[in-house]
């Protein structure tokens, strides 16, 4: 058996003697081959094929691996010539094949040179080794054989692969496939390096809090003086919603707000809150957005928080997102007033305002400067359409007299209203009736 290597023998369609020769000459070069038994003759191979073998069919890239290419130039007989072997097309060299039965077993390892001397890249995933039958002439060449092998490159996976940026700070484990080596890694995030811990698996954990948007994951390691990296690529979303209009005039209510959202989970169910009471539902598409109008109503001149929330469904994700935009409620003013201001125990006022919410309940109340309890009487009345109120309110004949406070309040869900007038109380004349009633002298 004679070892041949890297740049074998070019254009082996020549006499015996002028092959050996160059046979010879090629043998300082470093990918090595290997032809098994045989006789070297220039006569043409049978225009037979019978296919080829190479071991092993799968491999890392960057070990030291030897293949085996095996075959039969013609199955029926013997075929003394010579065959060349390419890798993805790179041309390994032209080797001579068995002169009784036409067989030819060759060898050639990783890391690839080619004929002239040059370095071969494999690619990650499947390469081609194929065989050719060479001849006197070049149209009578055979293919032998095309089969292919596996190089697995370096790679990682990064968990999660994408996180909302209500999660972060978050802890993402990458773990390593096909390095050369079990340590020895350099990790960097958008070319940032990164500290890590290595767990007992083997895989890597770093604590970050990337910004929105994509971001590439790096793992490196220097081998043999070749840097060996990985990338994988992280998503933060950032879940928003926006609000058109984003501000309603109170005389417009009823008003229709188109509710916008993105960077949600995608195919999602979303619920639409508006000031915490459901308004809507609706489910994200593909890319994790949804459009949906709802109806704001019985809103008060104040910013009313507008909120979408992803609803938990089975298999869905664990972490829900949410968020939130400011209705804006405009083109009023909150005014109380009180006439007359100076009453008379007994006898009614006259109370109006502006800026409530409209078509919601308001609450008129007295209560002594400064606060405290309520003092004696309550009145509830509905604001107009507009936002106004206008109402007789009476002072109790038993209430204390002197300085006091009208309060007109509406509830938390519309912002939570309170505004106040000032009044003044004084006694009203009464007499008692025959009948033990009192009378209220105007």
């Amino acid at each position: 058996m004679t070892r041949l290597t890297g740049a074998a023998v070019i254009g082996l369609r020549h006499a015996r003697a002028a092959v050996l020769r160059h046979v010879k000459a090629a043998a300082a070069t470093t990918a090595a081959l290997v032809l098994a038994g045989g006789t070297l003759l220039a006569s043409a191979p049978a225009a037979r094929a019978d296919g080829i073998t190479v071991t092993p069919t799968a491999a890392v890239l960057y070990t030291f691996t030897q293949f085996t290419v095996s075959g039969a130039v013609n199955p029926e007989g013997a075929s003394d010539g010579f065959v060349q072997v390419t890798f993805d097309g790179a041309n390994l060299g032209n080797f001579p094949n068995d002169l009784d039965n036409g067989t030819f077993n060759l060898t050639f390892t990783l890391p690839l040179r080619d004929v002239d001397g040059q370095p071969v890249i494999p690619g990650c995933g499947a390469n081609t080794v194929t065989v050719t039958a060479l001849s006197d002439n070049p149209a009578n060449d055979v293919l032998v054989g095309s089969t292919s092998i596996s190089l697995g490159c370096a790679s990682i996976a990064v968990s999660p692969n994408v996180v909302g940026n209500q999660q972060l700070p978050g802890t993402f484990q990458v773990t390593p496939q096909n390095f050369p080596l079990p340590g020895g890694f350099t990790l960097t995030v958008d070319g940032t390096p990164q500290g890590f811990t290595t767990t007992a698996g083997g895989g890597l954990d770093f604590t970050s809090s990337p910004s929105c948007g994509a971001h590439q994951v790096t793992l490196s390691q220097t081998f043999n003086e070749q840097l060996i990296s990985a990338s994988a690529q992280i998503t933060v979303l950032c879940p928003q919603i926006t609000l058109t209009p984003s501000a309603i005039p109170l005389a417009s209510q009823p008003a229709t707000v188109l509710v916008t959202g993105g960077q949600f989970h995608p195919n999602q169910p979303v619920t639409i809150s508006l000031n915490g009471a459901n308004v809507g539902s609706t489910v994200t598409d593909e890319s994790g957005s949804f459009s949906l109008p709802i109806t704001a109503t019985h809103l008060n001149c104040a910013a009313h928080q507008v909120t979408a929330s992803e609803q938990a469904t089975q298999g869905g994700p664990a972490f829900l997102f949410s968020a939130s935009a400011p209705l804006q409620v405009t083109a009023c003013q909150q005014t109380l007033a009180i006439d007359p201001g100076v009453i008379r125990r007994g006898e009614l006022t006259h109370v109006t305002g502006t800026g409530f919410a409209p078509g919601v309940p308001v609450t008129l109340t007295w209560q002594l400067p400064g606060g405290g309890a309520p003092l004696l009487g309550t009145l509830t009345i509905t604001a107009g359409t507009d936002g106004t109120i206008a109402v007789f309110f009476l002072v109790m004949p038993g209430d204390l007299l002197g300085p006091r406070q009208l309060v007109a309040t509406q509830g938390p869900a519309q912002g939570g209203i309170k505004l106040t007038a000032n009044a003044l109380v004084e006694p009203g004349p009464m007499q008692p009736t025959s009948g033990g009633h009192l009378v209220y002298r105007r």
